[in-house]
């Protein structure tokens, strides 16, 4: 599986939402980071084509220049409208030398004292059974006391289903590696109790992938409950990445994906090493970066399953405690991927308008702009661009590092709240790191539960970061990280 194959020339691309261009796409800007690609004639005309709905085509220059858009998060594969035959009929199967071809996937699913929750699951992959074979079905009962009663699975479960039991808990990054081990498809996918799907969707999931993509994931929005807590965790669930499709990485829109319900190609999952199952939190985060080491891991938007909230307030807090304790361990192992903000070129202005100072950190930003005016004198209006790439610069920062003074960094924060000297700018900086909540609202109720609850929300992530780092002795997850080589130049990469 080589990650520099060109994409298929069936695939068809849509643009990123704020991608901005200028002469006719000779100039493209957006992706995250900002940066600036400029094109030749022949490629702006391949680009128009595309995102009016054409295939990429057999062009092997075309072809690099869509990935390489795809790799920037200016452009993102339209799965339905690229896919040449139903995934049934791909090839990717196994032909078993009888004329017949192996079904592409199987599912396994980690269970702890959730009966209900793994029926639920059972019957939508029951549902999706009828529209595409699987070739097994695994559920694992990692040590539920009482143990799940397989009979009640096997009535509930499509016809391959296959019930394991972990007589102790062995934590679902075991649970997940031991189901895995009895499937033998090209693809497996991870799904946890609980979640419900579309058929229709499920099926959509699976009916094509480029080559370059390692592992899929839909959307994961939080079940619609009723209850303040689920109307809280239906906008703001972890587990939900947005209404965007992105690559996921590190410093990408998308940075990660759960194991919720996590596809990954059979081949990409051996050479990743599967989960780490010396990690009981943030296991589903690591095997996601080393994925993406080994080429795309894809967010899938435009497909959408459901997982239920956490019940109550104290069950919330708990989650997110869990959550940020995993950054200590994830940091021993990725490094600087884990830290809280990574400090830009554009970062000063951030500061300065968390601080309280706006009219100096507007002249910093129109500083940069001119400077970066000078580098940009080929386009027709390199003032107009320059203003967008600083302004979205200064935007991204901004909501950066209002989210580490709110989560990781909220203990110095609160320190400086107590201390009379900054009090009153600490309050203030406090209050705007709070209400950063408020500017991009999904269907978040309103602000009367949104704002009480999210704060618990970064108080226990921060507090579960601060915990984790103790215990495993190292800073990495608390540190501002340093640019990056090239960070300089993202803003007009060409």
């Amino acid at each position: 599986m080589s990650t520099e194959s060109p994409l298929p020339p069936w695939t068809v691309l849509s643009a990123e939402p704020k991608l901005r261009t200028q002469r006719r796409f000779r100039h493209l800007m957006g992706g995250t980071p900002p940066r600036l690609i400029s094109v030749s004639e022949r490629g702006a005309a391949a680009v128009r084509g595309w995102f009016a709905g054409h295939p990429i085509g057999a062009n092997r220059r075309h072809q690099d220049l869509a990935r390489r858009l795809v790799e920037a998060g200016m452009a993102h594969i339209d799965y339905d409208a690229s896919s040449p035959v139903d995934f049934e009929a791909d090839p990717a199967g196994n032909d078993d030398g009888a004329g017949t071809t192996e079904p592409a996937f199987s599912v396994v699913i980690p269970v702890r004292d959730d009966a209900d929750g793994v029926r639920a699951t059972l019957q939508c992959l029951r549902s999706a059974h009828g529209r595409r074979p699987l070739a097994k079905v695994v559920v694992v009962d990692d040590g539920s006391s009482p143990a799940l009663e397989p009979s009640l699975l096997l009535e509930a479960g499509p016809p391959e289903l296959v019930v394991l039991r972990n007589d102790r808990p062995r934590g679902p990054a075991a649970a997940r590696n031991h189901g895995a081990a009895i499937t033998f498809s090209p693809i497996v996918a991870f799904i946890d109790a609980g979640v419900t799907f579309d058929p229709t969707d499920f099926t959509r999931l699976f009916r094509w992938w480029p080559e370059p993509v390692m592992a899929v994931a839909p959307r994961v929005r939080s079940r619609p409950d009723p209850g303040l807590v689920a109307r809280y965790e239906r906008a703001r669930s972890p587990l939900d990445m947005g209404s965007v499709p992105s690559l996921v990485g590190p410093k990408r829109a998308v940075p990660y994906v759960p194991s919720t319900f996590l596809a990954v190609h059979r081949a990409a999952l051996a050479t990743a090493g599967g989960f780490d199952e010396s990690l009981r939190f943030g296991e589903d985060v690591d095997l996601v970066w080393r994925l993406s080491d080994l080429g795309w891991v894809q967010y899938r938007a435009d497909v959408a399953v459901c997982h239920p909230p956490r019940p109550t307030v104290g069950r919330l807090m708990r989650q997110r405690f869990q959550y940020g304790s995993s950054a200590a361990a994830l940091g021993r192992r990725h490094g600087a991927a884990v830290t809280p903000f990574r400090l830009q070129w554009s970062a000063l202005g951030a500061i300065l308008t968390l601080t309280g100072r706006p009219l100096v950190a507007v002249a910093a930003m129109a500083a940069t702009a001119l400077r970066l005016r000078s580098r940009l004198s080929s386009l027709p209006d390199p003032g107009a661009m320059a203003a967008v790439v600083v302004s979205r610069a200064w935007w991204h920062q901004l909501n950066g590092l209002a989210s580490a003074l709110a989560r990781p960094w909220w203990p110095l924060l609160g320190l400086g709240v107590l201390w009379p000297p900054t009090r009153r700018r600490c309050t203030a900086v406090a209050m705007a790191a709070v209400g950063r909540r408020l500017v991009d609202r999904n269907d978040t109720p309103s602000p009367i539960i949104d704002l009480p609850l999210g704060a618990l929300d970064d108080l226990s992530y921060g507090a579960g970061v601060w915990a984790g780092a103790v215990r495993s002795g190292t800073a990495v997850p608390l540190l501002p990280g340093r640019p990056a080589t090239g960070d300089r130049d993202t803003a007009t990469g060409r």
